[in-house]
């Protein structure tokens, strides 16, 4: 096999990270509309109704364990693994002119650079493509536990959600109190008045040249693994 067979094969595990990443959208979404229904009702739930909190604390137990679970498998999906990558090109560079400069200054006659560097690459290529390969296997078992997990606590939230909306509908109507004002107890409007500041009727003074300051020019950026960059705007 050549270099460029196990470049793509490092290649391809780098853009299944990416894929596995942006699956990792949906759960999360689905989580956070699930801990906003489940606080709703927990604030809201009267427990008045003996039999209807047998039916709701557990179904909102449950699905608030599996709300959990849902976070657990999602963290380690996404933080978990610690992918692999070749050296920086500098690095590469730098080694590749070390080398010539070793084999220089040896007597007999030194191997073809090009070949030993290709070797060199094929190895880190395999290593990380093996790292990666892993990773991104754990990666996706946790996803699957995560959307598993999101899909149950889905369906309890949904469950209890039936005796929330008849523990609402026994809730007392609060009492409205109207007070009555005899007559001469009625208030005037007041009207609000407006502050007459003068005008001022000299002209504003023309602003000042500013002098254009030179654009500080972008520097590189350091990435670390499991980090996107921002794009540019």
């Amino acid at each position: 096999m050549d270099l460029d067979y196990y470049r793509s094969l490092y290649d391809a595990e780098w853009a299944r990270r990416d894929q596995i990443v942006a699956t990792i959208s949906l759960p999360a979404g689905l989580l956070a509309l699930l801990a906003g229904g489940l606080v709703v009702f927990v604030q809201n739930y009267t427990f008045g109704n003996l039999a209807l909190n047998y039916a709701f604390v557990p179904l909102a137990s449950a699905a608030s364990m599996g709300f959990l679970f849902a976070i657990y498998y999602l963290l380690r999906a996404y933080f978990g693994p610690k992918y692999q990558r070749i050296p920086w090109p500098s690095e590469i560079h730098q080694y590749e002119r070390e080398l010539t400069a070793y084999y220089a200054a040896l007597t007999h006659p030194a191997p073809p650079i090009s070949k030993e560097v290709q070797e060199f690459l094929l190895d880190k290529y395999i290593a990380a493509a093996d790292r990666n390969s892993v990773n991104n296997v754990n990666a996706g078992a946790y996803l699957f536990k995560a959307m598993q997990a999101t899909a149950v606590s889905l369906v309890l939230t949904l469950a209890s959600s039936l005796p929330f909306v008849l523990d609402q509908r026994q809730r007392p109507e609060p009492v409205t109190r109207m007070e009555l004002v005899g007559q001469g107890g009625f208030v005037m409007p007041r009207q609000d008045r407006t502050d007459q500041t003068p005008q001022d009727t000299n002209s504003p003074a023309e602003p000042a040249p500013v002098t254009p300051q030179r654009p500080t020019q972008p520097t590189n950026k350091d990435v670390r693994t499991g980090v996107v960059l921002p794009k540019p705007e």
